[in-house]
């Protein structure tokens, strides 16, 4: 009983950091602006992901790729609805990214990264890799590749930027608290990436109206954080 009350509690843990990192990325827009204009949008989010990812260990993977462009030690087959093992291949694809991209890593403009870096993706937008849980495929999997079109986007080529761009798009915007959070931003990157001010717009009138304090599902009036029964 202790263990399942940790992992709900870890869980919304989570889904509030989540909602404080939105936040974050809407710091500093005024009132009279409004909104931010797509590239405010995306280099404030480039450099959150480059400020907080530690450069360690991708030397682990960096030169492993096997003829499939793939890595052997992920197993591709694994449709495990909680943490699911398939989708290591994208992490690492942000990795390589983040550290092709930072300045301090040894392996800033390295191009055996970048080399490899572009296989991967190409290997996992053609595959198109699906799990049964919906929330991997419109948000987990979106929120991945938006993290690596957000620092690798002008250096893509255009095919691979219109394939990274189709993932994203797996977002669908639903739901309540974090979930409703987490498509809207998913939804307002994807307006700022494709320049669609409109998708921008409306993305982020939900998001607004969604962090507030409330009874039901979200923050509390005590400032906790409730959702799925929890």
């Amino acid at each position: 009983m202790t263990g399942s009350i940790t992992t709900i509690q870890k869980s919304a843990g989570i889904r509030l950091k989540a909602i404080c990192m939105v936040c974050l990325l809407f710091a500093g827009i005024t009132v009279q602006s409004q909104q931010p204009d797509a590239d405010t949008i995306i280099n404030r989010l480039a450099r959150h992901i480059i400020q907080r990812a530690p450069l360690q260990g991708v030397e682990k993977f960096a030169f492993n790729l096997n003829s499939d462009n793939r890595w052997d030690d992920i197993d591709y087959s694994d449709l495990s609805k909680s943490k699911w093992k398939t989708a290591i291949h994208l992490d690492r694809v942000k990795d390589l990214a983040i550290a092709w991209t930072t300045p301090s890593s040894k392996y800033y403009k390295d191009a055996r990264v970048w080399n490899t870096l572009s296989k991967a993706l190409d290997a996992w937008t053609e595959k198109k890799y699906q799990n049964p849980n919906w929330w991997h495929n419109e948000i987990g999997v979106p929120q991945i590749m938006r993290s690596i079109l957000a620092i690798t986007s002008n250096q893509l080529s255009a095919a691979q930027r219109q394939a990274a761009l189709a993932v994203l798009a797996q977002y669908r915007v639903r739901g309540t608290g974090a979930n409703l959070i987490w498509s809207a931003d998913l939804a307002m990157h994807y307006g700022a990436f494709v320049k669609n001010d409109s998708i921008i717009k409306n993305s982020r009138r939900l998001i607004v109206a969604e962090i507030r304090n409330d009874t039901a599902e979200g923050i509390q009036p005590d400032y906790s954080f409730y959702q799925h029964g929890a």
